[in-house]
């Protein structure tokens, strides 16, 4: 899996993951109120009322905006259940009008969306799942405009042992606002470095 892209502290512990800053910060609130209540100091008080309305502040504005990250996870888990349970036009709906297919890394020349739909459609003439389960998704923001996903699924079909994929996916803001996917990239399958024909 290539290394994930780096994203801001602010948009990583604020916007897409306030809880643990938003807790700890109640959690020394609560501290400066009990000792300022039992100890009769207003001013221990005053900065533990300062503490609680921080942290609301930080658990709020983490709830309000809805980061590319947060999009980018929302529509890579529709497409994969939509495709896993072999809802193609729905999943296809999800992928935008230059959406690219590619192999073994994210920087690596892709093939075009025809290629790609051509490879969804392999799912319902060859292959029945029988489950499937997202193990790891890590969703990053790279831009205002584009979330990048890495993501590890598990599929079975009926008589097989569960097959293990590992991919990267680029979700981007459409000019009508729509998120959809314009790339994605096959890493490996079980631990193998994806072949054109397999998807052909």
């Amino acid at each position: 899996m290539p290394d994930p892209p780096t994203v801001n502290i602010f948009t990583r512990y604020i916007l897409e993951n306030p809880w643990p800053i938003g807790l700890a910060l109640l959690g020394v609130a609560a501290g400066l109120l009990w000792l300022g209540l039992r100890e009769g100091l207003a001013n221990r008080i005053k900065l533990g009322g300062i503490f609680a309305l921080v942290s609301a502040g930080v658990i709020a504005t983490g709830q309000i905006v809805t980061t590319p990250a947060e999009h980018g996870r929302s529509v890579t888990r529709q497409f994969v259940d939509a495709a896993a349970e072999q809802r193609l036009n729905e999943a296809e709906a999800l992928l935008a009008p230059d959406a690219m297919l590619g192999l073994g890394s994210p920087t690596n020349p892709g093939f075009d969306r025809n290629t790609l739909t051509s490879a969804m459609q392999q799912l319902r003439g060859r292959y029945a799942i029988d489950w499937h389960q997202i193990t790891t998704l890590n969703a990053y923001t790279r831009e205002d405009d584009l979330a990048e996903i890495h993501m590890t699924i598990l599929v079975q079909s009926p008589g097989t042992r569960p097959i293990r994929s590992r991919w990267v996916i680029h979700v981007n803001r459409q000019p009508d606002d729509d998120w959809l996917i314009n790339r994605i990239t096959c890493i490996s399958i079980n631990d193998r470095e994806p072949r054109e024909r397999w998807f052909r």
